[in-house]
């Protein structure tokens, strides 16, 4: 076995466990020239701990899992980890300051899932050199996750910047695929995760799951029941970003304190983004609140279902909880930009909370906006005395309020029947 500058590395091949772990702090050109393969009597692991960064020169051809629990691992051959990994960054040790990692994809690379999870303020990082494509080609359910499960009081923080102008592709057909940004599903009292996810750095971020039963979840877990503070969850997407699944969800837990920069929250790229779901929610959870907004000045929006050709059904704020907590604002804005929005069954605001401040706001003001129904809550406050389906030019934003207070005088009564199918 050869190893080029790893003159601080330690690497250790325990034959019973098939690990081999690659360790040290050396900041310089560590190079890890031989191809990886099983030990003899079973399968191979790869584990990188330490502050150094190992480039490896040789495709690898062991069977087993890859952790990059600190310091880097750069890609320097198509495929320098197998193809069949599953590959773990960050250390996911409560309190863990340095259990954070680094991916550098300067050749083509593949693996089976990605998980990202730390607890620390800083950074984990993966850069995929222009023209170069990281591929997560998964058959489990749980192929692409983005944060920690806190079973523990306190709030764990897990943060991911996607870089370099490369690709990153996500494929899972598996039945009840999952592409999590927030990994909080524990009750514990207190407990929380705080989740930013952004690939704004790169070119190209696709997501295809599962048509008929993938979700791509932002947000605590359903099963999320108390609410802590401190817990963002935010995925901001790639220039071109197109994300296609049987459901995305944002912010359907119970987890939201009331702090506004906190809200659950899908950013679209500076270029074409295409949202590919059959269903959307946004905030149907017992309290979270949720917002689908751009972020910055440029891009584009296509929404359609799964299949990408019809009209997709949309909830806001029409979760069951009848209490909350204030400053609960959930949005779908996409004014500015030209967007192209066909909707089916369209419910907004809904819910029965008779709190302050629960506000839902739809706003849209360039393209095309299909609805082929829409149920509001108990008030509605539309850009012009018309009522929707009426309304000769597009709406600047449409804004379903639930609260004690009365109704405005451009109430729709009643609530629950839908409206003709509306193009603006």
């Amino acid at each position: 076995m050869l190893c080029r500058g790893l003159a601080s590395v330690l690497m250790r091949l325990a034959r019973n466990l098939g690990t081999l772990t690659l360790t040290g702090a050396s900041t310089n050109a560590n190079t890890l020239a031989p191809s990886l393969a099983n030990a003899t009597g079973g399968d191979t692991s790869l584990t990188k701990t330490g502050l150094g960064t190992v480039s490896i020169t040789a495709a690898a051809t062991y069977n087993d899992a890859t952790a990059i629990q600190s310091g880097g691992v750069s890609i320097d051959v198509a495929n320098a980890l197998p193809a069949t990994t599953a590959l773990t960054m960050g250390n996911n040790t409560v309190g863990s300051a340095t259990g954070i990692a680094t991916l550098n994809v300067a050749n083509n690379q593949t693996v089976t899932s990605l998980t990202v999870l730390s607890d620390s303020a800083a950074n984990n990082q993966i850069i995929i050199a222009p023209t170069k494509t990281l591929t997560i080609t998964s058959t489990v359910a749980a192929g692409f996750t983005i944060g920690m499960n806190a079973t523990a009081a306190g709030v764990l923080k897990t943060n991911l910047i996607a870089s370099g102008g490369g690709s990153l592709v996500h494929t899972n057909n598996t039945a009840s695929a999952v592409f999590a940004v927030g990994n909080q599903s524990s009750n514990t009292a207190g407990a929380g995760g705080a989740v930013n996810a952004d690939f704004s750095g790169l070119n190209n971020f696709s997501v295809a799951l599962n048509t008929t039963t993938g979700t791509v979840r932002i947000g605590a877990a359903a099963a999320r029941s108390n609410h802590v503070a401190g817990t963002p969850a935010v995925l901001t997407l790639a220039a071109n970003s197109t994300l296609t699944a049987n459901l995305l969800s944002i912010g359907e837990g119970n987890i939201y304190n009331g702090v506004l920069a906190e809200i659950p929250s899908l950013k679209l790229g500076s270029g074409a983004n295409a949202l590919n779901f059959s269903t959307i929610n946004i905030a149907t959870g017992g309290r979270d609140a949720g917002s689908v907004t751009f972020a910055g000045a440029t891009g584009t929006l296509t929404l359609r279902d799964a299949a990408g050709t019809g009209a997709a059904n949309f909830n806001m704020g029409t979760g069951s909880g009848a209490t909350g907590v204030g400053n609960q604002i959930n949005a779908f804005d996409v004014r500015g930009h030209a967007a192209d929005i066909q909707l089916a069954v369209t419910s907004i605001g809904t819910s029965p909370r008779s709190i302050a401040g629960f506000t839902n706001t739809f706003s849209f003001d360039q393209g095309t906006l299909v609805i082929s129904s829409l149920t509001t809550g108990s008030s509605i406050s539309p850009p012009s005395p018309s009522p929707p389906a009426l309304l000769p030019t597009p709406p600047t934003s449409t804004t379903a309020q639930t609260s004690s207070r009365p109704p405005p005088a451009c109430s729709l009564s009643p609530a629950s029947t839908p409206t003709p199918a509306t193009r603006w």
